[in-house]
């Protein structure tokens, strides 16, 4: 149970990260760019 619930904390901390990264990589480079 204890290792599940980590696992589950590991995934939503790199979502996260995740997240961060590609809203300053969209900031970086506007959308209209990328099309």
């Amino acid at each position: 149970m204890i290792s599940e619930l980590s696992s589950i904390y590991e995934m939503d901390e790199l979502n996260s990260i995740f997240n961060l990264l590609s809203e300053d990589y969209f900031k970086k480079f506007p959308r209209s760019k990328i099309l």
